[in-house]
């Protein structure tokens, strides 16, 4: 309805097709039309085959760093220069929607790394600092030395068995 056109479909690089509108039987055509602008890469119009009847369509590439991920195919009768625009348009979108995909997966991926790098950081220096103050009670409280020792063996064990891994706030206290 957007677009103005009787049905649109979204091709991806694996030739899946997704359609929205009146789609009976266009599926074949927008993996053909797709084909044909991943090779060339640019927006393309098709006239309806020769009977008077048929859709005509409008395809445009869903470019990520210059590179076809898919195609945006819409199919109206006839084709006119706003929906060739608003295609083109919708193909932008799509893109920019998956370049922030893999943002958030890139952002996601520094985050996890962030925090491997901060425990391999902290964790010789927590543990030094963890063994010596147990030092310090064995002579003077040996009862809170033994609490502190199975303190520190449930913190070691929790830390392995979550390493790497983001944890809820509750779980760390």
């Amino acid at each position: 309805a957007l677009l103005g056109s009787a049905a649109v479909a979204i091709v991806g690089e694996d030739d899946t097709v997704t359609l929205d509108g009146a789609a009976d039987g266009l599926e074949s055509a927008a993996v053909r039309i797709a084909a044909q602008v991943r090779a060339s890469g640019r927006r393309q119009v098709f006239p309806a085959p020769s009977r008077t009847d048929d859709l005509e369509a409008v395809g445009a590439p869903i470019l990520v760093d210059g590179v076809p991920v898919g195609v945006v195919v819409a199919f109206a009768s006839p084709v006119r220069a706003a929906l060739v625009r608003a295609a083109e348009e919708v193909a932008d979108w799509c893109a920019a929607q998956v370049e922030l995909g893999g943002l958030e997966a890139s952002r996601t991926q520094l985050a996890e790394a962030e925090l491997r790098a901060l425990r391999a950081q902290i964790s010789p220096h927590f543990i030094y600092n963890a063994l010596t103050a147990i030092a310090s009670f064995i002579t003077t409280d040996p009862d809170r030395a033994r609490d502190l020792v199975l303190e520190f063996a449930d913190f070691t064990r929790y830390s392995f068995r979550r390493h790497g891994e983001f944890t809820t706030l509750a779980e760390e206290l």
